[in-house]
Formats: C-alpha cells, sequence, structure tokens
C-alpha cells in the first residue's frame, strides 16, 4: 500500500489555516473568559464607573453639602472638591489637594480618557471623574495594576505567540521526520556505501527529490563499479608485470655476480658493478610496483621507534653512491630536536631515497642535491632539492599522482611519478602531507611531513 501524499502547496495552506482556526478557537475562549469574569463579579464592565458616578450624583442632591456626600463615594470614581478659585481643597487622590483642576469640566467632557460630572453645594463644586473602561472590585487593584483591557491584550499576544511557535515546531518535525532519510543515505554514500533505501515519502516534492537522488546513486554505483573494476585490473596487471620482471632480473643479476668472479680489467668490474646497482635500483621499483598491487586502501604501517642519526647516516652513504655516479654533489642538514621517531622505517626510507634519486636524476652535472630533517615534537619534515629545471606548471597544478612524470626532460629514467606517489602515499599513512613546488632561485623542491 502507497504513501498518502500531499503537495508543498496543500500542507503549507493547511499549516496557515490551522493557525487562523486555532487563533479564531483562542480569541472566542478569551472572550468567554472575559465575559464570565465579569459575570462573577471579577470584572467590572467598562460603563459601570459612568453608572456609579451619575448614582452618586443622584443622592447628592438630597444633601447640603458636599462634605457630607463625599464619605458615601467610593474607589470607582475620583473626586475633587474645589473652592471658588478652582484650587483643590479635598479628593481621594492626595497629591491633587492644592492644585487647580486643569481647567472648569463640563459634565461629559472628555479629559484624556476621563470623564467628569460636577455638582455646586455651598462648601465648593463636587467634581467626579470615571473612566469609560473596564476595572477591578478593589481599588488598590485599579490604582496599582494594569486595567482588564491590557491583560486581554497581553494574553491574546501570548495565545498567538505559542499557537505560532507551537504550529512552526510541528511543521519543522514534519520536515525532520520526511529529510531525515536523505540526510542518513547522503552520509552511506559519502563513506561508499551505496547499499541504500529510502522510505517514501509522504511529500510529493520531497519523494521528487528522492527519486531523483536515487537514479543519481544508481548511477554513481555503476560508475564506481566501473572505477573499481579498472582499479582491481590495474593492480593485477601491476602485480603481473613484477612478477614477469622478477625472473629476468634475478637472472641478471646472477650472471653479473658471476661475472664479478672472473678475472676481469678494473674498467670491467667498475662496469659491472654499476649494473648490479642499477638492477637492484630496478628491483626497488619492482618492490614498489608490488606494494601499489596490494594496495587496496586498507594498509597498515608497522609504526616503530627509528633512532634518525643511523637512519640519517644510512640514507646519506646510499645517497652518496649515486651521487657519485651522476657527479653530482650531497649537500645536508639535520636539526633534531627529538632523536627518534615513531613509524614505519622501511617505507619512510624508500620513500626518501626515491625522492634523492628524483632529485639526483634531474639535477645537472656537478649539481647540488640538498637534504633537511627536522622534528620536532613528534613530527618529522623531510626536505629535498635539486637545481635542475624545476616541475612544469602543469604538474604543480594537478599534483602528485600515479604514473605522473612531467615533462620528458624532468624524467630521464622514465619511473613514471611512482616514486613521488609511493612517498606521498607513506606521508598519508603517517598522517601527514608531501607537498611540491619550484624555488625561486631556481629548482625543485618536495617536502615530507610526518606527524
Amino acid at each position: 500500500m502507497g504513501v498518502k501524499q500531499k503537495s508543498l502547496r496543500r500542507i503549507f495552506t493547511g499549516f496557515i489555516l490551522r493557525i487562523g482556526l486555532e487563533m479564531l478557537i483562542g480569541g472566542a475562549l478569551l472572550a468567554v473568559l472575559f465575559i464570565t469574569a465579569m459575570y462573577f463579579g471579577f470584572i467590572i464592565p467598562a460603563n459601570y464607573s459612568e453608572q456609579y458616578a451619575k448614582s452618586v450624583m443622584e443622592t447628592a442632591g438630597e444633601q447640603d453639602y458636599a462634605r457630607d456626600v463625599i464619605p458615601e463615594i467610593g474607589d470607582f470614581v475620583t473626586y475633587y472638591l474645589t473652592d471658588d478659585s478652582g484650587i483643590v481643597t479635598r479628593s481621594n487622590r492626595s497629591w491633587s489637594v492644592g492644585k487647580p483642576l486643569r481647567e472648569e469640566p463640563r459634565g461629559g467632557l472628555v479629559f484624556g480618557q476621563s470623564y467628569y460630572i460636577k455638582k455646586a453645594f455651598p462648601d465648593g463644586t463636587l467634581y467626579l471623574e470615571y473612566y469609560m473602561r473596564s476595572s477591578y472590585p478593589s481599588g488598590s487593584l485599579n490604582r496599582y495594576f494594569i486595567s482588564p483591557e491590557y491583560v486581554l491584550a497581553i494574553l491574546a499576544f501570548i495565545m498567538v505567540l505559542l499557537i505560532v511557535i507551537l504550529n512552526v515546531r510541528r511543521m519543522a518535525k514534519l520536515f525532520q521526520k520526511e529529510l531525515r532519510p536523505l540526510g542518513e543515505a547522503a552520509e552511506k554514500i559519502s563513506i561508499d556505501n551505496l547499499d541504500v533505501n529510502i522510505a517514501p515519502s509522504s511529500i510529493t516534492e520531497v519523494q521528487r527529490v528522492e527519486d531523483s537522488f536515487l537514479k543519481m546513486k544508481d548511477e554513481l554505483a555503476d560508475s564506481l563499479g566501473r572505477e573499481w573494476q579498472a582499479q582491481r585490473d590495474q593492480r593485477a596487471q601491476i602485480a603481473a608485470l613484477a612478477h614477469d620482471l622478477k625472473t629476468p632480473l634475478t637472472v641478471i643479476l646472477g650472471n653479473l655476480d658471476l661475472l664479478s668472479e672472473t678475472d676481469i680489467t678494473d674498467d670491467q668490474r667498475q662496469m659491472i658493478e654499476a649494473s648490479i646497482a642499477e638492477v637492484k635500483h630496478s628491483e626497488d621499483y619492482i618492490g614498489i610496483l608490488v606494494d601499489m598491487a596490494r594496495n587496496t586502501g586498507e594498509v597498515e604501517i608497522k609504526r616503530a621507534p627509528v633512532e634518525l642519526k643511523s637512519f640519517f647516516e644510512n640514507i646519506e652513504n646510499k645517497a652518496l653512491v649515486l651521487c657519485e655516479n651522476r657527479k653530482v654533489r650531497l649537500e645536508t642538514r639535520y636539526r633534531l630536536s627529538d632523536p627518534a621517531y615513531s613509524g614505519d622505517k622501511d617505507r619512510i626510507e624508500r620513500a626518501v631515497m626515491n625522492l634523492i634519486s628524483n632529485a639526483i636524476d634531474y639535477s645537472p652535472e656537478d649539481g647540488v642535491v640538498e637534504l633537511s630533517a627536522d622534528c620536532t615534537d613528534r613530527t618529522l619534515t623531510i626536505t629535498v632539492r635539486d637545481h635542475g629545471e624545476g616541475f612544469p606548471a602543469e604538474f604543480l597544478k594537478s599534483g602528485v599522482g600515479l604514473f605522473k612524470m612531467g615533462e620528458a626532460s624532468r624524467s630521464s629514467k622514465k619511473h613514471y611519478g611512482i616514486g613521488l606517489y609511493m612517498a606521498g602515499n607513506t606521508a598519508k599513512l603517517h598522517n601527514g602531507s608531501l607537498t611540491i613546488s619550484n624555488c625561486q632561485d631556481g629548482g625543485a623542491e618536495v617536502r615530507m611531513v610526518l606527524e
């Protein structure tokens, strides 16, 4: 059975109508409350003060003096007794005694929100002031508390505010409920989990978004499936290539070792040793290819304390051999505040040697390769710089990737960027980074940061 759906227009129309209906019901309840309060005497009607003032004046007609009328006046009106000059001599508002009345009032004349009626007596003129508004039975409440109309207005405002807040919260919960499956599906897809099912929505427009989202998910699944298959095929090809290369290299290395033991000249021995070094160098690249073939995204590194002084001495000795073959000079600078670093020694050594090898390859004859290392606060920073032509601009923009080699002039050994890629992978596995840049005075610089 399908989910019954509503459009956003219908939902918002119902939202507005619901608010209007609830306000009408709330207004009716307030009106009933106000009328009930008047019925039971908690609130006095607006015309009560006028009727009371008129009845007092009718009763005053039976008295000879105003002073005899005053004791009969209650708290529902304000009285003023003035002398012939208009000065207030007596009043139930003590602050007005001794002051002139604003002007001689006339019966029914409005002074602000009040009305006045008067009657002359031998001992002065008596004025009664009343308000055409509802009031309380208690004079103290009338003097020190806001009038019932204001109370009613405040209650109406609170009622409207509560109705709006409650309806907005109800609407928000509805949209949160309808959009939550989309959010959960997006989170799953962000971690490459495409096993996503979204419950049908009761809102037509949201259902359309869900349909588009599921269609996009299916297309993404197809695309990622093809990409993942291509990666698996690539790893399989790399593994096969590495396996095929190992056999001839082993044969070549064995024959070279046998040749080195024969009676040969010094020049021949030097050439054989150089060939053996190159074969071993090729074996290192085969090891890199095997690492990439095995790399399925869940590589674990073996962290262990690395004594940095001996580590870099070993690196330096290996680098000097490479530099000698290319007639390149190696300069080193170490600032090792921490004598040891916890990391995967073999991976780091292979990455650094790749960077040095690249720098030597790209350096001019009699050039300089600079190796520097800093270790502070358990962070190891290794920088390798050459004084060659530097990286091409498009290579700097695209970054370091597998099989990227820039220009032919930047890749004398045709290693297709594997060294940089593996160094970047080593940095990533150590929660660090690999950055490449060109120096202002020429040459390229590669900086590897390991955390």
